[in-house]
């Protein structure tokens, strides 16, 4: 697997624990501007990437509803 591809997926299990850890057992909906600044605070991620990727997401869960 290429370096890139790894930093990719890693970006990708970030975003998705983060989301998780922010909603907790309650399952309850997560404020678009505290997932943000949670991910930006990582040093990971820019805002822009954040946005990028909830977009994505919000793609892939209208294919799989």
């Amino acid at each position: 697997m290429k370096e890139a591809d790894k930093e990719r997926l890693a970006k990708i299990d970030l975003f998705l624990s983060t989301i998780k850890s922010l909603k907790g057992n309650k399952k309850r909906p997560i404020d678009e501007k505290i997932l943000v600044k949670e991910l930006v605070k990582t040093g990971k991620f820019t805002e822009k990437e954040v946005r990028k990727y909830i977009k994505k997401l919000q793609v892939w869960n209208t294919m799989y509803d």
